[in-house]
């Protein structure tokens, strides 16, 4: 029996290195992506379905490609010297092909006059048999923080406190294109960082690092935390793709997603994707874990659930793009410990498990649009439903809604783009009848990373010269947050998704309720891009922010860093503080 499945292996690897489009995706980074953006979202564009991330290169690279839009002139190819600043400055670190190593030959020869021969030209998007690439990642930022004011309900004064603050990663990518349907990727990230006061009480209290997995304690004050992604992907023709992996999605146009976001940790899953006409179909087949930091001991281990993400998105037209999404999670863990699992799990029909009942799973549905309208104008948004029960004060009526608003090449300048962003979910949305089956993995949001029962408006304006860039983040929301009186008497005010839907009558809920918050974030960052392939920069930040409690208490914090940073993921330090004693 060994000897058969050994020779079923070695037969599917045989076939898999004798097939004949490039399937790797594009990083899920915001300042890699907005590069193209303005190209895809042009109205006079072919059909492109913007909303599901990450890009599959194959499709992206058709229309735009790196080199050309950066519009960056390479140094020349006359000597090692110049070849390697090509190599530092624009491609790969270390890359091969079906020809072996490839040397930084790649230039424009109506520009340069040389007799070299040109191995590739990069200018546009070429294909190759066989291509494998690794490079180095970074993140070595570090910076000082300043604070005031005080933590409610405790005695702590932060006034006039300030500490250091720092962030250590370093890491490895490999990907490769083997033939012209299989490609893989895989990246390793070893983490130590020393966070902002908020930011590391947030996680000390889930165990888990923001957007990263479970933490160990680092030199006292500090985080230790690994992060791994990677995925095989497989295209047997253009109408279908299957890939296996370990990592994120995000579904919207947006800075934030209300149906399904980057701001939790990996997963693994099985992501099939169907294209035809001007049809994208997506299914996504997910193991999560629940709360990380739960008491119930190594016995027991950590409580665990099943996910489908569905994604259907059409094209309409080349100006307008509407999609449906259905999440919906599937308990894996019982209350009591044991293993269930429920073959309906397995069914890939996007809304039949709408009409399915007795079920034990959560569900979430929404509505994605996006308008793209002239002079490099969108209009995009979300609904997303969790129950449609009962009256407005209901606690039963579960929903949110997003509006946002870009421009690129704003007021007629060159790579400058702006974008207004307004969220809003109502109480208890996400939230499940236990501390297992909610909208969550690894004790973190899978949509918005404030949960629940917020107003959220955002502002970004990002500016970007040759390899200078620079960015300015203006955030304010208002949220209801959960309270404990008199250290006894828990109250739900809708907002932490991992406290089971328990609270006292269902006739008087409103946005905001419990203890009100006001948070003002400012962000000011720069920098300079040092590598466009990989995104490699040196970047400074300023950032401001600004709590006021509904209690007259109030908390100032104010961050500088500089490092240098493989700019390919999203982190967001957006959460649910709270519960409030008073």
């Amino acid at each position: 029996m060994k000897k058969r499945l050994i020779n079923c292996f070695l037969i599917a690897c045989c076939f898999c290195l004798n097939s004949f489009s490039q399937e790797l995706d594009l990083p899920l980074g915001r300042l890699y992506n907005q590069y193209y953006e303005k190209e895809i979202y042009a109205i006079d564009s072919v059909t492109f379905h913007t909303s599901f991330r990450p890009f599959n290169s194959e499709e992206l690279f058709q229309e735009i490609y790196p080199d050309k839009n950066f519009n960056l002139t390479r140094v020349g190819i006359d000597n090692k010297f110049k070849r390697f600043i090509n190599v530092i400055g624009y491609d790969d670190m270390l890359r091969f092909d079906e020809h072996g190593f490839i040397k930084a030959t790649t230039i424009d020869t109506t520009i340069y006059n040389y007799n070299n021969e040109i191995a590739r030209n990069e200018k546009k998007y070429v294909p190759r048999k066989f291509y494998i690439a690794a490079n180095p990642l970074f993140r070595m930022e570090a910076g000082y923080e300043l604070l005031r004011g005080k933590v409610p309900g405790e005695k702590v004064n932060l006034n006039g406190s300030s500490d250091f603050i720092t962030y250590n990663m370093r890491g490895i990518e490999l990907k490769a294109n083997i033939g012209r349907k299989v490609s893989l990727y895989t990246a390793f990230m070893e983490n130590q960082a020393k966070f902002p006061y908020l930011e590391g009480l947030h996680t000390r209290a889930i165990q888990a690092a923001p957007g990263e997995g479970k933490t160990k304690n680092f030199k006292g004050t500090g985080f230790d935390f690994a992060t791994a992604i990677g995925y095989i992907s497989y295209s047997p023709n253009k109408y279908f793709n299957v890939k296996m992996g370990h990592g994120k999605h995000f579904i919207g146009d947006g800075y934030r997603s209300l149906l399904l976001s980057d701001n939790a940790f990996n997963y693994p899953y099985i992501q099939l994707t169907t294209k035809f006409w001007k049809i994208k179909y997506v299914n996504i087949f997910s193991e999560l874990q629940a709360n990380v930091s739960s008491e119930e001991g190594f016995d027991r281990g950590v409580d665990r659930k099943l996910a489908n993400f569905n994604y259907v998105t059409a094209d309409l037209t080349p100006w307008m793009e509407i999609g449906i999404f259905e999440g919906i999670i599937w308990r894996r863990t019982t209350p009591e410990g044991n293993t269930a699992f429920d073959y309906n799990f397995l069914n890939p029909i996007i809304g039949v498990r709408a009409f399915q009942k007795n079920l034990d799973n959560k569900r979430i549905y929404g509505l994605n649009y996006r308008f793209s309208i002239p002079k490099n104008m969108v209009v995009y948004g979300q609904f997303v439903v969790d129950q449609l029960k009962g009256g407005f004060k209901s606690a039963d009526l579960k929903a949110g809604f997003q509006v946002g608003y870009k421009y690129y090449e704003a007021f007629g300048v060159d790579n400058l783009n702006l974008q207004v962003e307004f969220n809003r979910v109502r109480p208890y949305t996400y939230s499940g009848e236990d501390t297992i089956i909610n909208f969550s993995h690894y004790s973190q949001p899978l949509a918005h990373p404030l949960g629940a029962n917020f107003t959220e408006v955002l502002g970004i304006v990002n500016y970007r010269y040759k390899r200078f860039y620079g960015e300015w983040k203006l955030g304010w929301y208002q949220q209801g947050l959960d309270y404990i009186d008199r250290g006894t008497a828990y109250f739900n005010s809708g907002s932490n998704i991992f406290v089971p839907q328990s609270f006292f009558g269902t006739d008087d809920v409103s946005f905001g309720q419990g203890v009100n918050i006001n948070v003002i974030k400012n962000e000011i960052r720069t920098g300079f891009i040092l590598n466009p392939k990989i995104n490699l920069c040196l970047e400074g930040k300023i950032q401001n922010r600004f709590y006021k409690f509904d209690n007259d208490v109030s908390i100032q914090s104010h961050i500088i860093t500089l490092g240098l940073i493989s700019n390919l993921f999203n982190q967001y330090y957006d959460f649910t503080l709270g519960p409030i004693r008073f």
